[in-house]
């Protein structure tokens, strides 16, 4: 091979790597912020039934109730929740379960916005399995949602992330510090 060759070998060689670095669908640009220090790492909410279910043959079909919701918030301003709800009924189970990834906005009002870039749903019916389904959110799915946020410390002294809906909510949703 003559010089004009590999020249015109080493460009495309060139373009083909700088090619391969460019992400075809970049990710969404979303506001962020740092978390504080109390607020990072995995918190859970959750409840679940103490009951068990069976069905008439003796197998066992699980928990007759479960709902729990988490949040894992990194330092850097990255966010994930997660969903899931569990019933059993009759012969049924009905399982559904939400992840949703983004970033996190803190307010001086003691409140957080979630702005989600990616997520996924999915739903699992024990006794209508055509309607199962496992799929990624649509963009028009992936909703920014503002929480307000407060620490209350429990009658055993155990501090709890408080989450509510609105600034004005008297019930919140207690979160319990985790690790997963």
């Amino acid at each position: 091979m003559n010089l004009k060759t590999w020249s015109l070998l080493g460009v495309v060689a060139l373009g083909l790597m700088l090619s391969s670095c460019i992400e075809d669908d970049p990710a969404p640009q979303t506001p962020r912020s740092e978390v504080p220090a109390k607020m990072q790492g995995q918190w859970m909410y959750g409840t679940f039934s103490m009951t068990d279910f069976w069905k008439y043959d003796g197998s066992y079909v699980g928990n007759a109730f479960e709902l729990a919701v988490a949040f894992d918030f990194k330092k850097n301003g990255e966010i994930e929740m997660y969903f899931m709800s569990s019933s059993a009924y009759y012969n049924c189970r009905t399982q559904a379960f939400t992840y949703e990834k983004g970033t996190v906005e803190f307010h001086d009002n003691n409140s957080f916005t979630m702005h989600p870039t990616e997520g996924s749903y999915r739903g699992f019916y024990t006794c209508s399995p055509s309607q199962n389904f496992n799929r990624k959110a649509k963009p028009d799915e992936l909703k920014a949602s503002t929480y307000y946020y407060t620490f209350e410390t429990d009658e055993y002294g155990k501090e709890h992330l408080v989450i509510r809906f609105s600034p004005d909510d008297e019930d919140g949703s207690y979160f319990r510090p985790m690790q997963w």
